[in-house]
């Protein structure tokens, strides 16, 4: 008599597509949770610092739990070489001018509520030191350590194991990108998601893309709060008006975007590409 022996399915990498985007809404529901919790006694700034402490690191927890490996792992928990630091600084620096342009045109052809521009603007100006401090702790140090680590550690640890590199790093992008919830962000932060996929993919390190997201923040903070007049036209939003950053600073920030892209590529080793997809996952 035969023995038919069957194969038990080897379990897909967490997370998938279906697991990310329940990630996501775990994410959401803990923060607006939250946020409604500590509403009586903190700021606007202090309901989404704490909102989002706590939603996405339970939802970082909880995604290291189900992939079943190391956090060091998961994370990318790894140092990278201080060299890379200038390049990390002047992508961050052409790349944000770039993508800046980039929401100026998309709002030519869709405006900003205006209160919804008055919003972005009470999130970065700060008035005296005490207010930018505020500020810089939860866009400068917070939102790239908790943000990096869901997305660019959980997500996109699970995701390129399942669809492959460029796969699992667009779809993780997209991901950041949505999670931002408000239109007139995600296409941005979309953009920005790619920058920091290939960054954190190429040198094995969630601390490079928390570096590179850390300074991309800090930049328009200062050009609203500390530089003001002096910052680049259309660099930040304006109360009332959508203006365009001029074509010369366009075109230098794109040269340099491309040349520290060629020498951070050149820098990084080419065996941290990703890991390739299980045998049998779909591409």
């Amino acid at each position: 008599m035969e023995n038919h022996h069957t194969t038990a399915p080897v379990p897909q990498p967490f997370p998938n597509l279906k697991g990310a985007i329940l990630l996501m809404l775990g994410g959401w529901g803990l923060m607006f949770l939250t946020g409604a919790a500590v509403r009586p006694f903190l700021s606007m700034e202090g309901m989404t610092a704490a909102g989002n402490i706590v939603g996405l690191s339970l939802m970082t927890w909880f995604g290291v739990r189900k992939a079943r490996a190391p956090a060091v792992e998961v994370l990318s928990l790894r140092p990278f070489p201080p060299r890379l630091l200038a390049p990390l600084f002047l992508l961050a620096f052409s790349g944000s001018i770039l993508v800046a342009e980039i929401g100026n045109l998309a709002e030519e052809i869709f405006p900003i509520p205006p209160s919804l521009r008055d919003l972005f603007l009470r999130i970065l100006l700060a008035e005296n030191w005490t207010e930018f401090l505020q500020r810089a702790a939860l866009i400068v140090f917070i939102a790239p350590v908790t943000e990096e680590l869901m997305f660019r550690g959980v997500f996109q640890h699970g995701l390129v194991k399942n669809y492959g590199p460029k796969k699992g790093i667009a779809i993780a992008s997209i991901c950041f990108g949505t999670f931002h919830l408000i239109p007139w962000q995600a296409l941005g932060a979309t953009l920005v998601g790619i920058l920091l996929g290939i960054v954190v993919t190429r040198t094995g390190s969630i601390l490079a893309g928390m570096v590179l997201h850390a300074i991309w923040n800090l930049l328009p903070l200062l050009a609203v709060s500390a530089l003001k007049n002096l910052s680049l036209p259309g660099y930040a939003l304006n109360l009332d008006t959508i203006a365009h950053i001029p074509a010369p600073a366009i075109v230098l920030a794109l040269g340099i975007f491309l040349v520290t892209l060629h020498t951070f590529w050149c820098q990084t080793a080419s065996k941290t590409a990703g890991p390739k997809p299980p045998s049998g996952s779909s591409q």
